[in-house]
């Protein structure tokens, strides 16, 4: 596939993923720059190669977020490479009834609309489901625990969906804007395949649903109601991030969030 001079730099080409990118490069609002080489999301990492474990190992990737549910790393579990921590942060509510209720209880309590999209919809629950937050906030911890040479990645099965959120918090936290966070998701839209139940084939109930949603296509309205859910709740990144509610750290680790991975 051809790939734009603009996005390359953000592309690690690796046989065994498709979806596998730099998070580094963006500048927020005052000018400053998240650093390069620090920060990766990604699809699936059960087919990297021998080649590729060699590579993310000289990136000094130290640890890897896995996003997918308990079933999906236990099905198809990731490869590894020299030196790296695997971390269970299951994204998706594994208890739906109970995410839907978590969801349900947020749209009443702050009049929110229904969302206008089923894609959409999944993202306003998970936002809404303490799991889920707890999730993110396992990856946010990690990374505030990040020593200065190692780097992280965070993954899902297409680097979409559960990758996508993660990703808008993770750029949201540094300042960076919507129109910013919109083009990073919708950069999936180049490297997955579309029209198709997803790759993984499963007669689980749960992964089904998962492969629906890695097969839908991206959409800039999706990520920004996932974006737009979580100020009409929290108002702010910062409140959501301080918030018992939201994700439940102390400003003195947002400071320290930004000044880790942001330079001028």
């Amino acid at each position: 596939m051809e790939i734009d001079e603009s996005i390359k730099k953000r592309v690690i080409d690796l046989a065994g993923t498709s979806n596998f990118r730099d998070l580094g490069g963006y500048h927020n609002r005052f000018g400053q720059v998240i650093k390069w080489r620090k920060i990766f999301r990604s699809d699936a990492l059960h087919k990297l190669t021998a080649e590729d474990c060699q590579q993310l190992a000289s990136l000094d990737i130290k640890y890897n977020c896995d996003l997918r549910t308990t079933r999906e790393q236990g099905f198809f579990v990731d490869q590894t490479w020299d030196h790296v921590v695997h971390l269970d942060c299951h994204v998706y509510p594994e208890d739906r009834p109970v995410a839907k209720a978590d969801a349900k209880y947020f749209r009443e309590k702050y009049h929110l609309a229904a969302m206008d999209s089923s894609l959409a919809a999944v993202y306003q629950t998970v936002l809404f489901s303490q799991e889920s937050r707890n999730s993110f906030a396992k990856v946010f911890a990690q990374l505030l625990q990040l020593d200065e040479q190692e780097a992280l990645v965070f993954h899902c099965s297409a680097g979409k969906d559960r990758t996508g959120m993660m990703a808008a918090l993770f750029l949201l936290a540094l300042g960076i804007d919507d129109q910013t966070i919109v083009m990073d998701y919708l950069l999936s839209n180049n490297f997955l395949s579309f029209g198709q139940e997803w790759k993984q084939q499963t007669d689980d109930q749960l992964l089904q649903a998962v492969n629906r949603v890695s097969a839908t296509k991206g959409a800039d309205e999706t990520i920004l109601s996932f974006v737009n859910s979580l100020r009409a709740v929290w108002g702010t990144f910062d409140n959501f991030f301080t918030s018992q509610s939201g994700l439940g750290f102390e400003k003195a680790d947002l400071d320290h969030l930004r000044k880790k991975f942001l330079e001028w």
